[in-house]
């Protein structure tokens, strides 16, 4: 199982907040994370639908890289459950295209 400080949280905040305008309302995001050398593999974490959009307040900082993420695009993310059998087991290796 991957390992993040504030676990799946964080990576819910980090997809939350894009600088471009790339998810609609609707539709749904598979979410990913990378392995740790030496798999270096794309690991499934969980599927989410996107409720809402909307823009970061002034003073938003991006909860990963601390950027100020004032004005960038705001989703809000419902998990879906319907893949969690494949939550942490399906990975994608890119090979030499990573």
């Amino acid at each position: 199982m991957w390992k993040l400080p504030d676990g799946p949280r964080r990576v819910e905040e980090y997809q939350s907040i894009q600088k471009r305008d790339v998810f609609k309302v609707g539709e749904f995001v598979a979410s990913f994370v990378v392995t740790p050398p030496p798999r270096n593999e794309t690991l499934f974490i969980g599927l989410y639908k996107v409720a809402s959009v909307g823009t970061c307040e002034a003073g938003t900082i991006e909860p990963m890289t601390g950027i100020d993420a004032t004005g960038f695009y705001e989703y809000g993310m419902a998990y879906d459950d319907r893949l969690d059998e494949y939550k942490d087991r399906l990975s994608v290796g890119w090979g030499a295209g990573a």
